[in-house]
């Protein structure tokens, strides 16, 4: 099975789809690294502190992405 992404480099659009797709690992590996410290600031994070609000701020923001489906 084979899978071919075409872009249009002359159209907006298609230029920044492109560089989306080109910057994916990337953006995938970054992901993965907070998403590993989230779970490192846990250890150190009192309840109800102002590092626990910031860290559901982060869990919100990554809840509709698996990371599990990249690896």
């Amino acid at each position: 099975m084979k899978a071919k992404l075409e872009f249009n480099l002359d159209d907006w659009s298609d230029r920044f789809a492109h560089k989306r797709c080109v910057n994916a690992t990337d953006a995938y590996i970054a992901l993965f690294n907070i998403s590993n410290c989230i779970t490192e600031l846990w250890d150190i994070c009192e309840p109800n502190s102002e590092l626990e609000r910031i860290i559901h701020k982060i869990n919100a923001a990554m809840e509709d992405i698996d990371l599990g489906d990249l690896e």
